[in-house]
């Protein structure tokens, strides 16, 4: 089966929900929406929560980073970009903001970099690179990852130096470690010494921190991965493709394969307590996982939300 071309979800609204019982899908209660956020005027790619929870950061194809008040529902902010938005991330302290988009060109432009601004939209940071897909910040808030087509490149945005590049750079020179297919999502364990990315090449990959020597290595049979995560103890990853794995990374082996998405698995995320774990697909529904309920191979139904 050949990788999916996927399109962006084309929504210029955001509903905001609230689900308020995950322990028992049998009782579970319907989603609330508490808000619907407009004002982007193209389709709304990235979507997350400030660390402390009152605001919303979307990122959109209309080139805008939009801030949200979470309990009013308004926006309180709108970060004119300099491309199509494709990767949002926040720091840990809630003070930073990083972005770029997915530029289709070799051509090394304004629109071929990574921003690193205040939540002013004051400019801190510019960042080479080409066609950023994911991008996140370091536990301490010190480093900056960014993935996206074969590359994997971390900064240190203290000095704003490259710390280590993994992969060919089409519009630099190669350096590191080649990566055969696009890398689609990163994300930092959470004592920040690892990168696990999920890829195109049907790979879940733990890279070092240090040296960007590679660690791990996963295999998804079925198809690309599309999103990873790391539960908060740092024990479990999870990746999105086909279907929802759960890989135990002292074992080095998959222990579960969470079926219910009837197309692509897009993203996914645990819980802060690690309890739940949370997929998003192209079926148009998100599926919440009791991971914690009882054997691998037989976890709870989801609780599904559409």
């Amino acid at each position: 089966m050949n990788s999916p071309c996927l399109p962006l979800p084309l929504l210029t609204t955001l509903a905001v929900i609230i689900h308020t019982c995950y322990t028992a899908p049998a009782t579970a209660q319907q989603p609330t929406v508490l808000a619907v956020l407009k004002g982007h005027q193209r389709h709304v790619t990235t979507v997350l929560f400030s660390p402390d929870g009152k605001q919303l950061i979307t990122g959109s194809g209309d080139k805008t980073v939009r801030i949200w008040d979470v309990s009013q529902g308004k926006q309180t902010r709108v970060i004119q970009g300099h491309t199509p938005i494709a990767a949002v991330a926040i720091s840990p302290d809630g003070n930073r903001l990083a972005f770029g988009g997915r530029r289709y060109t070799h051509k090394k432009d304004d629109e071929t970099t990574v921003r690193v601004t205040d939540l002013t939209g004051k400019q801190e940071l510019v960042l080479p690179f080409f066609r950023a897909e994911s991008i996140a910040f370091s536990p301490n808030g010190t480093s900056l990852v960014v993935a996206g087509g074969s590359d994997i490149k971390l900064w240190d945005l203290t000095t704003g130096e490259q710390q280590l590049a993994i992969g060919a750079n089409p519009i630099g020179v190669d350096v590191g470690i080649a990566v055969s297919k696009d890398v689609h999502y990163v994300v930092f364990s959470p004592n920040g010494k690892m990168l696990i990315t999920g890829s195109g090449d049907h790979t879940i990959r733990l890279w070092d921190t240090a040296d960007g020597k590679e660690l791990l290595r996963f295999i998804e049979p079925a198809e690309s991965v599309l999103g990873v995560a790391i539960s908060p103890d740092g024990k479990l990853v999870a990746s999105a493709s086909t279907d929802v794995s759960v890989w135990d990374l002292e074992a080095r082996k998959r222990v579960a394969v969470l079926k219910g998405h009837d197309r692509y698995s897009w993203r996914v995320t645990f819980s802060p307590d690690g309890k739940l774990l949370a997929s998003a697909s192209t079926d148009h529904t998100v599926r919440v996982w009791d991971v914690h309920s009882g054997p691998w191979h037989k976890p709870n139904a989801p609780v599904v939300l559409h």
